[in-house]
């Protein structure tokens, strides 16, 4: 589904760090650390969103890094889920605790965890290398890959819709 008209009423990103905010591969660095890949385009869009007032939380099954908290709030983000293998807790936390309806809800997912929730989010989407299951359950499934682009196709068709897709 590509209609545009779905991303109307959308106030709110639940994005999956593992394989769609970051490119599904990684490195395991001399002191045992983790090491991701982003994506600039993505970075933009995210920052730009922020800024426009959209609510955007990311989950992972993941430790959070200092490094990776660092990057990520100061692109304004602070509704971090980080060592959630049970995601649908974390949707529902995050909804209760924001007291938001799910239909304005967009989840970004891309692997089996990210499954229920997508359920029961307004629009379900993901990037096109998602796992076959998430391909099946996306009402959206955008162009670009994980970790290269699928972020920012996501977010522009929102804010493009409200006008707030520019610079300055």
């Amino acid at each position: 589904m590509n209609n545009l008209e779905a991303f109307r009423h959308i106030h709110t990103f639940m994005i999956d760090l593992d394989h769609v905010l970051s490119s599904p591969l990684f490195r395991i660095e001399a002191d045992g650390h983790m090491s991701w890949q982003f994506s600039r385009k993505d970075e933009f869009a995210l920052r730009l969103a922020v800024q426009s007032g959209y609510n955007i939380a990311v989950l992972s099954g993941e430790e959070l890094s200092p490094g990776l908290e660092e990057w990520l709030r100061s692109l304004g983000l602070n509704d971090l889920f980080f060592e959630t293998i049970d995601r649908l807790d974390a949707y529902e936390e995050y909804v209760e605790s924001r007291k938001m309806d799910s239909e304005g809800i967009l989840y970004l997912g891309g692997e089996l965890p990210d499954l229920e929730p997508m359920m029961k989010a307004g629009l379900p989407a993901c990037p096109v290398d998602a796992g076959p299951e998430i391909l099946g359950a996306a009402h959206y499934i955008s162009p670009f890959k994980g970790g290269n682009g699928c972020v920012r196709d996501v977010l522009s068709k929102v804010l493009k819709l409200h006008h707030n897709w520019s610079v300055g």
